[in-house]
């Protein structure tokens, strides 16, 4: 046949040809396919086995089907073992396939080793081509294993052969071998091929043709001597993969390209929202100028001084607010770093597997195979890089997770009651705080709420992936209507999970997008609504000198009224016969007269202010002491709570009675006071506030402070929150400080924690449960520390937090 090598009255052992030239040989001719698109296309793979005894005598030719599975288990475990009843699926083209099977040695010492060479028909002409056949564990004169490759490059001196064994008992038996009750020797040794691979790549330069074929073989020794007394050493599993597969040449290029795109733009929005960071959380110190502050308060809201105590004369040594410590400062930077990674690269990678998904699963004619693998045995497997971004995504977004929690769990909040006392004197008729108790607990149950639910997204996803088999839509095999079971593909499965899970995330917040427009308002403007009619306005900062201001002061003088006077309100809201609900020394200005929450931005004298005040009433509190109580106390709820609390480890910070003796010296009531002096603009210089522009959605998006924000702000601002306006289930900036606010990034969070369960245990049911579990710690602490620091920051005790 004019072929290099060929030998007359010789074995045809050896290529003579370069590796290269081997693994690209254009000599096959024949046009394949995934299925019957006309007759000059081909979609199965014929593979014929020539075979020998070990003394040269041919046996003839025999069809390629379950030869492979060469070794079964003895009875009652053959299902678990190989045999002629395995599958041959994957000798249709472009369908892999993976099976682990156990093999019992024992069964393979009644039958004679064959040697094997094994040949594709080329249908095109009829041919017979050699497949050939790579030894991993062959060595070369200096003993190298030189067909073990750890680089693509290592593969240009790889020796290729043209027979093979799949077991070999034979060639152990030595001198002292015994025989068993036929006379038949009984080896020492054992040998046999527990790793075998048939792989088949479609050429560069034509779609349809395909490079020889290469069989690739490991193989295992084990000496019977154990096999008594150890009976696992006559046991082992044997891993066989068919794998149709693509050289793409430029496939790292490509991806190397995208990676960088995303690197630069996660650098640049990095940039830029350090940027923002720094403007919205460093300011210049300020002087002290709001000496007797509290003083003044107090005096003007007519509550007890305490002993006479009007207040400090002088503050004495304030803290200093002026900037975080450096440890801070560089941790929230590299908390901004990961996250814009994140942001960028989870894209990267969805997209990548989408497009491996799409193109692979749904052609007809050969456009694209699926990359190559080798299981990660090197950095050059194609499936490496992605592995490593996933890996990288999960770990960087669960610190951001567990970042923006630990800064929902410390922001202050504030309740201000702008419920004005019934008859002339506050003293005398004291306004209720059962509004503020409801407001608070509404609060605290808006804190680990979600627009969406993951329990109804897991539930849905097991009834598809497992109860409808879709999760089989990942197997290497192309075809969408194909359910069979099998070892799925690392890309297609983070592709197939990961759109279910963006399916199910829209279709609840489009589900919640279509409720408004049926009268079912989000929860976050429920509360505000909620807020209105109690005459409670929020303010809460997530930073040190920016957070959020919901003016909740409804027109009507009184919000404690019956129930036919609440209901003529609803009704005039309803109608839009009431007046409006924004901050009323912005009510000349008509842009503003319906805004209800702000975004604020404060300067340094504020913060100052602000904490002199707090920082005297903590002082006040710890010189008055808790009052004593009574026996019969001990009964009542509270007590018994914080009786629970003081045997946890676990426990808030602030006592019951520490609470008493913060409202004992009216801390509640002083600082109500000196934020509704705050929000009428009763105060000047920079305690004095002015209202800016609302941002645009990208500013909004990445927090842009106003222009007029900087470390040396003369007065503190006010932006109109318009951010509910650009989403589609009309949240509020505000709902940022609870999981209300970070619906995306906990969904990100969820997808890429059951796809690395899905990883790591490769079943889905598992994974589900698992990323349940994950949730569900994440919201328990939310919850338990969100409580305690709203109890302590509003005081509101715990036991109404319910």
């Amino acid at each position: 046949r004019s072929q290099d090598g060929w030998v007359d009255t010789l074995p045809w052992l050896r290529y003579v040809e370069t590796a290269t030239e081997i693994r690209v040989s254009e000599a096959i001719t024949m046009q394949m396919s995934f299925g019957n698109v006309d007759d000059y296309h081909y979609h199965q793979m014929r593979y014929v086995l020539s075979k020998y005894y070990l003394n040269g005598t041919w046996m003839g030719y025999e069809d390629l089907t379950t030869q492979f599975y060469y070794c079964g288990m003895a009875a009652p475990n053959t299902h678990r073992g190989g045999g002629s009843s395995m599958s041959t699926s994957w000798l249709r083209f472009g369908h892999g396939y993976n099976n682990n099977f156990e093999c019992d040695l024992e069964t393979l010492m009644a039958d004679e080793p064959m040697f094997y060479e094994l040949f594709l028909i080329d249908e095109e002409t009829g041919d017979m081509m050699p497949v050939p056949v790579l030894l991993r564990d062959y060595r070369d004169s200096g003993l190298n294993f030189i067909n073990v490759n750890y680089e693509d490059a290592e593969e240009s001196n790889d020796v290729f052969v043209r027979r093979f064994m799949l077991y070999d008992t034979l060639s152990g038996v030595s001198d002292s071998s015994t025989t068993n009750d036929d006379g038949t020797y009984i080896p020492d040794v054992i040998r046999y091929a527990n790793k075998i691979t048939l792989s088949v790549q479609i050429q560069d330069t034509s779609a349809g043709k395909i490079y020889p074929p290469i069989l690739e073989l490991s193989y295992k020794e084990r000496e019977v001597s154990y096999w008594d007394s150890d009976s696992t050493m006559k046991r082992d599993f044997i891993f066989f993969r068919a794998e149709y597969s693509m050289k793409v040449s430029n496939y790292e290029d490509v991806v190397i390209a995208f990676f960088s795109v995303a690197c630069v733009l996660a650098g640049i929005t990095w940039t830029m929202r350090v940027n923002n960071w720094s403007r919205r959380n460093v300011r210049m110190r300020a002087a002290n100028s709001h000496t007797n502050m509290e003083g003044r308060l107090r005096g003007a809201d007519g509550l007890n001084s305490g002993g006479g105590r009007a207040g400090p004369p002088s503050m004495g040594r304030q803290p200093d607010d002026s900037g975080y410590s450096s440890f801070w400062y560089l941790w929230c930077v590299f908390m901004i770093l990961i996250h814009c990674l994140v942001i960028y690269f989870f894209p990267f990678i969805f997209f990548l597997c989408t497009y491996w998904f799409v193109f692979f699963k749904m052609q007809d004619t050969v456009y694209v195979m699926l990359p190559p693998s080798n299981n990660f045995e090197n950095e050059d497997d194609d499936y490496y890089i992605i592995w490593v971004l996933i890996y990288l995504c999960f770990f960087c977004q669960s610190t951001w997770i567990i970042h923006l929690i630990y800064g929902q769990c410390t922001c202050d909040v504030f309740f201000i009651d702008y419920e004005r006392p019934h008859g002339k004197d506050r003293a005398e008729t004291p306004v209720s705080v059962w509004r503020t108790i409801f407001a608070a607990n509404e609060w605290n149950e808006l804190q680990t709420s979600r627009p969406t639910s993951l329990s109804f997204t897991l539930f849905v996803i097991t009834m598809v992936l497992v109860g409808w088999k879709r999760e089989y839509l990942a197997t290497p095999q192309p075809n969408m209507n194909d359910f069979t079971e099998g070892d799925l593909n690392m890309i297609l499965r983070f592709a197939n999970t990961t759109w279910w899970f963006v399916v199910l995330e829209l279709f609840q917040l489009g589900f919640n997008w279509v409720m408004i427009y049926f009268g079912r308002e989000p929860k976050d403007q429920l509360f505000i609504d909620f807020c209105t009619m109690a005459k409670i306005s929020v303010l809460v900062l997530d930073e040190r000198y920016h957070g959020y201001y919901l003016h909740c002061d409804s027109p009507h003088a009184h919000a404690d009224t019956d129930m036919a006077t609440l209901t003529e309100r609803l009704l005039a809201e309803e109608s839009g016969h009431s007046t409006a609900r924004g901050i009323p020394v912005l009510g000349d200005r008509e842009e503003y007269r319906d805004i209800q929450c702000f975004d604020i931005y404060l300067t340094n004298g504020w913060s100052i202010w602000f904490n002199s005040i707090r920082s005297f009433l903590e002082r006040e509190a710890r010189e008055a002491g808790p009052k004593s109580t009574s026996g019969g106390g001990k009964d009542m709820p509270a007590y018994r709570a914080q009786q629970r609390q003081s045997r946890s480890f676990l426990r808030n910070s602030t006592t019951l009675r520490d609470r008493h003796a913060h409202l004992e010296v009216g801390a509640m009531e002083i600082i109500n006071k000196g934020l509704r002096m705050f929000i009428s603009q009763g105060l000047k210089n920079d305690l004095f506030w002015d209202v800016s522009p609302p941002q645009s959605l990208f500013g909004a998006l990445i927090k842009t402070p106003p222009p007029d924000i900087s470390a040396s702000s003369a007065y503190n601002v006010l932006t109109p929150d318009r951010l509910h306006r650009y989403t589609c289930t009309g949240t509020y900036a505000y709902a940022g400080v609870h999981f209300y606010g970070i619906e995306w990034d906990l969904w990100l969070h969820n997808a890429l924690t059951f796809a690395m369960f899905d990883f790591w245990f490769k079943d889905t049911a598992t994974s589900v449960v698992c990323t349940w579990a994950i949730y569900q710690i994440l919201r328990f602490f939310r919850g338990y520390f969100g409580t305690a620091n709203l109890a302590n920051r509003t005081l509101v005790d715990s036991t109404f937090l319910i």
